[in-house]
């Protein structure tokens, strides 16, 4: 199985905040990769990573201990399968997690009850920048 790689440029700041995104793989070995990235909110520079083939569970378990180590960082996990990195997340007691907003071009954007974010063809544009 490939190794997990974690890299650490900068420890947490008392005062900063911090955001935490990830991006969930099924955790095999010949699939896509798992991601966590830490951003600082202050100075818009990353300051954790870990990626490789990290099963949705285990990286919920690495979400819960990053984003506690960085000032409860709020966590956006993607949830375009089944979710199930952000609900186990939210089971460990996690309460600073992203939950989806209904982006139907409205006036307004509504939070749902559904954890984490959705990429799809209308939030692309919206991470990207």
């Amino acid at each position: 199985m490939p190794e997990i790689t974690e890299n650490l440029w900068e420890p947490p700041q008392k005062e900063d905040k911090y955001a935490l995104g990830g991006d969930v793989s099924e955790g095999l070995p010949h699939g896509d990769a798992s991601v966590l990235e830490v951003i600082s909110c202050s100075t818009g520079r990353q300051v954790y990573e870990c990626y490789g083939a990290i099963p949705p569970f285990e990286l919920a378990e690495r979400a819960y201990l990053v984003g506690t180590y960085y000032n409860n960082a709020l966590c956006a996990i993607e949830n375009n399968k089944d979710g199930g990195c952000n609900r186990a997340l939210f089971e460990m007691g996690y309460r600073s997690i992203y939950f989806q907003k209904d982006d139907r071009s409205k006036a307004y954007e509504e939070y749902t009850p559904k954890l984490g974010f959705n990429t799809n063809v209308r939030s692309r544009f919206k991470i990207i920048t």
